[in-house]
Parts: C-alpha cells; structure tokens; sequence
C-alpha cells in the first residue's frame, strides 16, 4: 500500500510539473499577425446602427441589406433539384462524379475557353494537373505547401498592397522568407519600381512571385497589356515560379475568357518556350458567382514538359496536402458550379451574369463622377471595373464609419456593386472630402 501511495504520489507531481510546463509553452505562444480585415468586419457586424453600408465586402445588397443572389445561382439550384432530388440544404458527402465534373468544368474554362491556341495541347500531352480546394485561399496554401515541402522555394513575392491575409497563407505552410513588391502607390500603379525591386531582390535561388492576374482588389488599378508582357517575359528571364490569382476572372470585362490575358501570354509558347518550374493557377468562384459563404477554387499546375509523365504522383500529392488543409469540399458550392459550368445554356446565362454586374458598375462609376466630379472615375487604362481607390485617408475613413456608418476596405477600395444607397454615399464622400456634390 506504501509503495503503491508513494507511485501514485510521484505520478501526480509528474502530472503537475508537466502542466506547468504545458502553461508556460502556452503563455509563449507570440501574438498572431493582426489581421485587419477581420477586424474590419467584426466592427461592422457590432455596429448597431440600421442604415450601416458595407462597401468592403463585394457582397452585393439591396436598399434592405439583403444579399442578391445571381440569376444563374437560382436557376441552377431548381435544376439541381429536380435532377438529383438535391434539396439546398443536403449535407451529405460530395459525390465523386461531381468533383470530376468541377475539374473537368475549370479545366474547360481555363485551357479551353480562355486559352483556345495554347490549352488543349497542354491537355493533350497531359502536362495539366488539378485539385478542387476552398476557395482562393485553400489555392493558394495548397500551392505553398506544395512548393516548400517539394524543397522548390521557401521565397515567395507577394505585392503592396495586399490582404493581410495573404502572407500569413504562405508563411503558415511552410514559406521561411516573404518579400514585397510595390505594386501601386497613390493611385497609380509603379510596374518599373516593381520590376526593379524583383530584378535587385533576385539572389540565383528559386523564387516564388503571386500575380494578381485579373482585377486587383487592393488597389483597383490592372497592369496594361503592353505592361503584363514586360511583367510576365521578366518573371521568366528570372526563372520565377509565378503563382496567378484568377479570383475575378469575368469581373474586369464581363467576360471570363477575355480576362485570362495573363494565362494566355505565360501559356504563348512560341515567346516562353518552358517554365521550369511549372505554372500556378489559383482559381476561386466566390465573387464571380456570388458564392460568398460557400466558395469553391481550385489549384492547377501546367507541368514542365520533363515532369508531365508524373501526373499521378503530383496529383496524388496535391490530394493528400488538400485533405490536410480543407478535408471536405464545400458541397453545395460544388454542385452549382460544376453545373453551370458542365451546362451550356447556364454558363452562357452566368456569362450574361457576369457582363450585367460590370455594366452595372461601370454606369456607378459613371454617376460617382457626376456627382463628385473625381476625374480619376473616368480613367480605364489602369483602372478595372470591380474596385475603386479614391485615395481616402485614414482619417476619413474613420469619419465615413463614425458618423454614416460607411464602411470601405482596409485600403480605402470600394466595391462598386455594393453601392445600394447611391445618394447616402455620395453625400458623405462630399462631407469627409470637402468635394461639392452636383446637385
């Protein structure tokens, strides 16, 4: 009994010492990066006030803040469920036929659609490989993931502006070296300081570069064309891995495969004969079919030409880091898009979708610049359609909150489809910025 007392006696103190130390490990844990995104929408959603505005989100809403739904989302969703007795609220797994679909629907849009001359030879010589993933950011950490435990690069070039999100998705899998390039400032975007910066910042080992291909969100403002060749033929001299966000194919133009003018030109073989590395693709449908709370992406990688007979390996791979990041994809999200891509008279109607929502705001734009008369609204070499930077200060914006319950991105940017309440707007834009209104 004595010896059993004192066991048990040596087991508790093992046990205590042992929480001590867990405590201490714990309290050691350093401050997370502040993420001021989320700060942002925790601060609208604790505002009390009725008549609060979000122009951060891109969700666009009525004059009652309730969410409009693409026409093609609803149609798709009564298809669903007299096809497959799928009501909208099933929570049962995802078939496999479905996440065939979606791959075979993306590869479609990508290769075939945006990339007719280029695409379906990469296809044929099986040098195309795809995973499903949640939304732009399981791409996007898929894709880093992959990089760093391939020992490819643990250097990544990410651009300023950008969601504060976005480094902490390549830091947390496994990138040891982040870096900035300037990609606008003031307004205008700053290609030859960037090109600089990457050329100066270029030591021989393999880097990763992020390009926002289609509609940057943090600045509003699209490299020309002209522009995108100079970008994309120095990225290749530098034998960079380039990592493309196409989160907003379809919102620059009102046509998806229009907008893959970056694909296109990395994919022109007869300028760039192999990236050796590969090709990164990161696609998500969240703004482009309205699938806010539910967003479906992918990550697709164009193989060099040495590596295509791998496919199964790197597929198998790219499923096992998926399973790891995001184990089940969203399901509901990933029958309506792999329907309306699979379905020609849906994806002709989400493409009418598309080009009403850009008309929409280029004509907001149009009606900001005869209320405020801000010159910059009129300018279309640079600036996209989907956002608007006017150049608020810090000071305004918290103005803009405090007093109208006006909320913009952490940027200053603007989603102009969330513009409901025009007249409210425009008269607190004249307020915080001291501009005359044209009455």
């Amino acid at each position: 009994m004595l010896v059993y007392t004192a066991t048990l006696s040596s087991r508790l103190k093992l046990i205590a010492r042992n929480t001590r130390q867990l405590s201490n490990l714990l309290a050691s844990v350093p401050q997370a990066p502040q993420d001021l995104e989320f700060q942002l929408n925790e601060e609208f959603q604790n505002d009390t006030r009725k008549r609060k505005i979000d122009l951060f989100s891109g969700i666009a809403t009525d004059s009652s803040n309730e969410v409009i739904l693409f026409t093609v989302i609803q149609k798709a969703r009564q298809m669903l469920a007299k096809r497959d007795n799928n009501p909208p609220n099933d929570l049962s797994y995802l078939p496999d036929r479905v996440t065939t679909d979606l791959k075979i629907g993306i590869i479609g849009l990508i290769f075939k659609d945006s990339c007719p001359n280029y695409g379906p030879a990469l296809l044929l010589k099986k040098r195309v490989v795809i995973e499903p993933t949640d939304g732009v950011t399981g791409a996007l950490a898929t894709a880093a993931k992959l990089l760093t435990l391939s020992s490819l690069s643990n250097t990544v070039w990410i651009p300023e502006p950008s969601p504060p999100n976005t480094a902490n998705v390549f830091e947390i899998n496994g990138f040891t070296n982040i870096k900035y390039y300037p990609y606008a400032k003031n307004g205008e975007i700053t290609t030859k300081e960037w090109l600089e910066t990457i050329r100066q910042g270029s030591d021989g080992s393999l880097q990763c570069i992020l390009l926002n291909g289609c509609c940057d969100s943090a600045s509003g403002i699209d490299p020309t064309r002209e522009e995108w060749h100079e970008i994309i033929q120095t990225v290749y001299d530098l034998n960079m891995v380039p990592i493309i966000d196409m989160s907003y194919q379809g919102l620059k133009s009102g046509n998806p495969s229009s907008d893959a003018l970056v694909i296109r030109t990395c994919l022109n073989a007869s300028k760039f004969k192999e990236w050796r590395n590969g090709i990164f693709i990161c696609h998500s449908f969240k703004y482009t079919m309205g699938l806010w709370g539910d967003d479906v992406g992918s990550l697709t990688i164009v193989l060099p030409k040495e590596v295509a007979g791998k496919t199964k390996e790197i597929t198998a791979r790219m499923k096992d880091i998926g399973r790891y990041l995001h184990p089940l994809p969203p399901t509901q999200s990933s029958r309506l898009v792999s329907l309306i891509l699979s379905d020609p008279t849906l994806k002709r109607a989400w493409y009418s979708n598309l080009k009403n929502r850009v008309e929409s705001n280029i004509t907001m734009k149009r009606r900001l610049f005869h209320c405020l008369h801000w010159i910059d609204l009129l300018e279309t070499e640079h600036r996209h359609n989907m956002t608007y930077t006017p150049g608020f200060s810090e000071q305004q914006l918290e103005n803009l909150k405090r007093k109208y319950s006006i909320y913009a991105g952490i940027h200053g940017e603007l989603q102009l489809n969330s513009f409901s309440r025009f007249r409210t707007i425009c008269e607190a834009f004249e307020d915080v910025t001291a501009k005359n209104i044209k009455k």
